[in-house]
């Protein structure tokens, strides 16, 4: 009987080398250039738009009184200027909970959802967190445990620099806290194959926006960064390409 192409990709998926790990590995940053670039392209810079104007438009009301959620919307930028200060457990524990944590503990734990959405309540991410300095909490990093809401310190010490230079970005070494978020891809493909890559990135960036939208909303500034040495924090992490992956980080700071 001929293999259906739900079967053919599931097999491809299950292989030796899962769709995921491709991309994953030919996109990977190996080392970041020391070139200085003086002038921008215009293409890195110009925003574009989109338009029919030979169709009708319809202009929309404006909106002059906003809501707490709209307001908090509307302030979100990317901030980079920290002032190296530490936050509270507390602080962090709501920038855990709210992000990425469960918030409705009723009834079994296969029901459990979080403040994101993620295809098919498969919920591939993990959250490691970096923290350098705090009166509560040793330096180190530490894995979020979701489940137990809990810190489980993974290392110990101050990793903040060396974690900064990973994704090449010094002012992250004044953060207060980053973020790291991983991919256990198998978690997605067993239901979705190889369009779980897809979904895996965009549940990332619902993650991120939550953290952006929380920092803003308790005076924090927050940057996502995109661009890191693969190999280096996910060996720092001591987690393996095969299984598990990191995808993204957020630098979270005192302004």
């Amino acid at each position: 009987m001929k293999k259906t192409n739900f079967e053919v990709t599931l097999k491809k998926i299950e292989g030796k080398t899962s769709f995921f790990e491709k991309f994953y590995q030919e996109t990977a940053i190996e080392q970041f250039s020391d070139l200085k670039i003086k002038k921008k392209p215009g293409t890195w810079v110009q925003i574009n738009f989109k338009g029919y104007p030979r169709f009708p438009k319809y202009l929309l009301p404006e909106l002059k009184e906003l809501s707490l959620v709209e307001e908090i919307i509307k302030q979100r930028v990317s901030s980079r200027e920290f002032t190296g200060k530490p936050i509270d457990k507390k602080q962090l524990s709501r920038l855990l909970l709210f992000s990425s944590g469960i918030l409705n503990e009723k009834g079994a734990w296969n029901d459990s959802r979080r403040g994101y959405p993620s295809a098919g309540a498969r919920y591939p991410l993990e959250v490691y967190v970096v923290i350098p300095r705090t009166e509560d909490l040793p330096a180190g990093i530490y894995h979020y445990n979701v489940k137990l809401h809990s810190l489980e310190q993974i290392l110990r010490g101050k990793y903040l620099n060396r974690v900064a230079k990973i994704a090449g970005q010094k002012w992250a070494k004044k953060a207060s806290v980053v973020f790291i978020i991983s991919a256990v891809h198998r978690r997605t493909s067993a239901k979705y194959t190889a369009r779980a890559m897809r979904y895996i990135f965009i549940e990332a960036g619902h993650l991120a926006q939550n953290l952006y939208l929380l920092s803003t909303a308790y005076g924090l500034g927050c940057c996502a960064i995109g661009g890191f040495n693969d190999r280096e924090i996910n060996s720092l992490l001591d987690i393996k390409e095969e299984g598990e992956a990191v995808i993204y980080m957020i630098a979270i700071g005192v302004l």
